[in-house]
This record gives structure tokens, sequence and C-alpha cells, in this order.
């Protein structure tokens, strides 16, 4: 099996890719995973039974990298890829005009205002089977016009490791903490959450709220401290940024 995503950078497509490619390794002859564009922060977290490559893609469509990619399906003996989000495009130019193996989409992205449905079709077209993040972005398939019995739900899970200790420099008291994690974006409605907290805050007022995520969104990041300074829990609410050490 072959998980393909464009970086390794962090993000919920870039670690499910990497959680999928490490427990496959566990349970199949041979596990790989290809970043197309750049490595990144995440690789740390691959585990070394996992075949890693990096083709380096420049460009919109990267012609040049097709052939590695291809080299890499036939050499490993890839039965089945699964392509994160945009990558199933070129993962598709990669797998055409051969005997190719099974191709799963595995679209993450909830954006769905922003989507073109023209592109969704296209992507359905290629793949065998499409696993969706969520059931309103199954119902926006298939208004999109991918075939009903391509597209399944696939809740993102994550992988429960050994218990790790709390980091050393966590704000909030043991046992107050409530920990979210996710880039802080529009559609991951940080701003409702600190709604929620501070009606907690009401009668626990010693709650307090780690977001462990990318602040690279200005708009959203002021949203959040806006909010959160206007209900009355300032205080209470801590961005943590982008971390790798999200079990501690």
């Amino acid at each position: 099996a072959l998980q393909v995503v464009d970086a390794l950078a962090t993000g919920g497509a870039e670690r499910m890719a990497i959680m999928l490619a490490n427990d496959l390794a566990d349970v199949t002859e041979r596990s790989a995973l290809c970043a197309t564009r750049v490595l990144g922060p995440l690789a740390s977290s691959v585990s070394p039974a996992v075949r890693t490559t990096c083709l380096e893609r420049r460009g919109r469509i990267g012609f040049r990298s097709i052939g590695p990619l291809r080299s890499l399906i036939s050499n490993e003996r890839i039965n089945v890829v699964q392509a994160h989000g945009s990558s199933v495009y070129f993962t598709a130019l990669a797998l055409v005009g051969r005997r190719r193996p099974a191709l799963i989409w595995h679209d993450h992205n909830s954006r769905l205002g922003e989507r073109s449905a023209r592109l969704a079709r296209l992507g359905s077209m290629f793949a065998d089977r499409v696993f969706v993040v969520s059931e309103d972005v199954r119902q926006w398939h298939l208004a999109a016009g991918t075939p009903p019995h391509k597209v399944e739900v696939f809740p993102n899970f994550v992988t429960i490791g050994e218990p790790a200790s709390p980091a050393d420099d966590l704000p909030g008291a043991a046992g107050e903490r409530v920990v979210v994690v996710g880039n802080l974006r529009p559609e991951k409605n940080h701003v409702g959450t600190v709604r929620a907290i501070a009606r907690v805050a009401s009668i626990r007022p010693t709650v307090h709220l780690l977001c462990a995520g990318s602040t690279a969104n200005d708009e959203v990041v002021r949203g959040v401290l806006g909010t959160a300074s206007e209900l009355g829990v300032a205080d209470r609410v801590s961005l943590l940024g982008v971390r790798t050490d999200v079990a501690e």
C-alpha cells in the first residue's frame, strides 16, 4: 500500500497519511509513503518500517516527477494507492496507460464553498473509491456528480500510543485543560469552541482551553482572541501554535 500526499507539513491530511502508513506497516507486506513536493516537520513521525520517498515535484503539475512515481509503484509492487487531497490528480497521471493498482482518493477538504464540482467529478472518475471525512462532504460529492457507490465516509481517527506525561509548558491546571488539535482555519470553528468554554467557565472557572495548531490565519486568530476577550475568558484561552508533541 502506498500513501501519496503533497508534503509532510503539520496538517490533518498529512498526519492521517502518516498514521495509515505506520499502521499498515504492521499488517501488510510493504507500506510506503510518498511526499510529491517536500518533506516537512512530520517526517520524523514516519515509522522506520515505512518506505518514504520525496519526489521534489516542481510546478503546478510536475511532469518530471511522474516517472519516479511510476517506478516507485512498480518497484515496490504496490497494489493499492491512497492519494490524499489534491495529490489524486498527479497520482492519476502516473497511473495512465498501465495496468494500475486500485486508487483511493482520500478527500479531506471540507471548505465546500470554495470547491469546484467539476474537479471533484474529474477526481472521482480516476478513483476506484472516494473516502471523505464527513457526511457533509459526502453529500457535496453526490451533488457534484460523484457516483454514490464510490463515495464513503471515513471519519478521522487518532492512534493511541503509550500514555504520555503532560508537557511542562502547558498553561492551566492538571485536570482542568480542554485541548483542541487543529490548525486555526474558519472551517474548524475555534470561535464556537471559545463560546462553549465561556459557558463552561461560568460553572467551572478553572477550565483552560489549549488550542494546538497553526496560527498563520490572522483573521481566525483575531476572531478567537477577540471573542475570548469579549466573553471575559481571555485568560482561559491559550494558542500554542504548531506542536509536534501532541500526545504530551
